[in-house]
């Protein structure tokens, strides 16, 4: 994890701007309040574990069995900083989803900002060219290393999956589309890419190709005031 995340984690800043936009029940405030909570007690649990480390140096007799919990303990609040991390990220994917991209929150433009980049976007189409191979090449896959079975459909869809690829490459300018495609990949029972639906998954499909080319004409569109000039 960046150190500026790091940081960040044991701050009540975002958590704070979040309740004020959202209120202090939101999914979004809470799982930043999670990771918090998850970071200070990591902090105070890295007392003993220092503690184990200088007793072990010393020759202490109990320093081996003081150093292994706190090393059990310091590993499940990890587990836990790094769970309640890709929580708020999920939360905050589900926002920009939903079109509040542009709702003045830091943890909203970072993820905007994470989302727009081209190392992201590329990922993002290449996860889906590699669906749709697998689902093309179905017979040819282990069964223990094949996908999820409602990815099969997606040899119905794959016009429309070599059109999202494309148009992810292409460097759309909102967010929206982005991280749609990127909750149709991260899978659980709302995603259409695992539901087994054929016309479920060309729905979600269209709705992204729609929004990633929206944005690209929108972000090639000519000036308007520059031509006038």
């Amino acid at each position: 994890m960046p150190t500026w995340s790091l940081q960040r984690a044991f701050s009540r800043f975002d958590e704070d701007a979040a309740s004020s936009v959202f209120g202090p029940r939101h999914p979004l405030t809470r799982a930043l309040m999670y990771r918090r909570c998850f970071a200070w007690q990591g902090l105070v649990a890295s007392i003993p574990l220092a503690l184990g480390v200088a007793g072990a140096v010393m020759h202490d007799a109990d320093a081996p069995a003081v150093l292994a919990a706190a090393g059990v303990v310091q590993l499940v609040l990890l587990a836990g900083v790094l769970l309640a991390r890709q929580l708020v990220r999920e939360r905050v994917q589900t926002l920009i989803a939903d079109g509040a991209e542009d709702v003045p929150l830091r943890v909203i433009a970072d993820e905007r900002q994470r989302l727009l980049t081209r190392k992201e976007r590329e990922s993002l189409a290449r996860s889906l060219e590699r669906a749709l191979h697998s689902a093309q090449h179905w017979q040819e896959i282990l069964p223990a290393s094949r996908p999820p079975h409602g990815v099969r459909c997606l040899r119905f869809t794959a016009r429309e999956v070599r059109e999202v690829a494309s148009l992810l490459r292409a460097g759309p300018s909102e967010a929206r589309g982005v991280a749609l495609t990127a909750q149709l990949l991260a899978g659980g029972y709302g995603s259409a890419l695992y539901a087994g639906d054929v016309v479920l998954l060309r729905e979600a499909l269209n709705q992204i190709r729609y929004l990633l080319a929206s944005s690209i004409r929108m972000n090639t569109a000519p000036d308007k005031t520059r031509l006038a000039a």
